[in-house]
């Protein structure tokens, strides 16, 4: 089976839209969201930021981007979003990464006010996922989890691997999958028999950035494959992390383009809507 995130994407832009509608005359204002680009030379963030504000067009989302030169400083960055934080009409602050060398990420995204952080990057929404307590999740993690929630898959009792270990994708999403009753283990570059660990899983989640990296004697017939890589193999083809080959073993698998991508893009929309009822 293929997992299709294009159709769970619509399905999340659809409800987003649904309680944005339902919520207009009653809150008075359409939600906002700020996204803040510093530079114009990178192409695959300017594709990334159109593909945002194309969503936000789509369900009712106001949106405004703010460009920042390249050369700005880290007090630029911070001075904006302290202005963000206090606009009572913008409800979600995202700045699209990755930014310049010179520019300490972890202070910028710790800068943005937790209730509009909608990326869900900050320490309070990273702690919420492994209390398992409300609060707004991490886009493409929480993407993941709306695709197995859509599709039926079964998490209780299953042996998920999550290959990749970063902030934003691996461990939010074992603190969610834990929340469901899996049994999760998280490997890396430092993981002895990652192969041989790997034909054991019910379920593996790559997340490595290494063109089809999972190759098919590293996976058994009837698992699920979550695929979060998207690259340019050596014939400049578009490829994820998992090999094409695996899918022939696969029970279901999420393809590329046309996967994990596009949730990320919908959770989005749907953290605003979420920052926005609160606000």
């Amino acid at each position: 089976m293929i997992l299709a995130g294009k159709d769970v994407a619509s399905e999340m832009k659809r409800q987003a839209k649904t309680v944005i509608e339902s919520n207009l005359q009653r809150l008075g204002r359409a939600p906002k969201l700020a996204i803040i680009m510093v530079g114009e030379d990178n192409a695959a963030s300017q594709a990334y930021v159109r593909n945002k504000l194309k969503a936000c067009d789509e369900t009712g989302i106001i949106n405004e981007t703010i460009i920042l030169p390249q050369n700005c400083t880290q007090a630029d960055i911070l001075s904006k979003i302290k202005e963000l934080n206090q606009d009572k009409t913008t409800d979600g602050i995202l700045v699209q990464l990755p930014l310049p060398a010179h520019i300490n990420v972890a202070e910028v995204q710790e800068a943005i006010r937790p209730d509009k952080d909608v990326d869900g990057f900050g320490k309070e929404h990273m702690g919420a996922c492994w209390l398992n307590v409300p609060g707004i999740r991490p886009c493409t993690p929480a993407g993941i989890m709306a695709l197995l929630h859509y599709y039926d898959i079964p998490l209780a009792g299953k042996n998920c691997l999550i290959i990749g270990r970063s902030n934003i994708v691996a461990k939010p999403l074992a603190a969610m999958l834990l929340s469901e009753d899996a049994t999760v283990t998280i490997a890396h570059s430092k993981t002895k028999n990652l192969f041989t660990l790997s034909q054991t899983m019910d379920l593996i989640v790559v997340s490595v950035g290494k063109p089809e990296f999972l190759p098919p004697a590293a996976v058994k017939d009837g698992v699920i494959l979550i695929d979060v890589g998207i690259n340019r193999n050596e014939q400049g083809k578009l490829v994820g992390d998992v090999n094409h080959s695996c899918y022939d073993k696969a029970a279901a698998y999420t393809p590329v383009p046309g996967g994990v991508g596009l949730l990320t893009v919908a959770q989005l929309i749907c953290n605003c809507v979420q920052a926005w009822l609160t606000h």
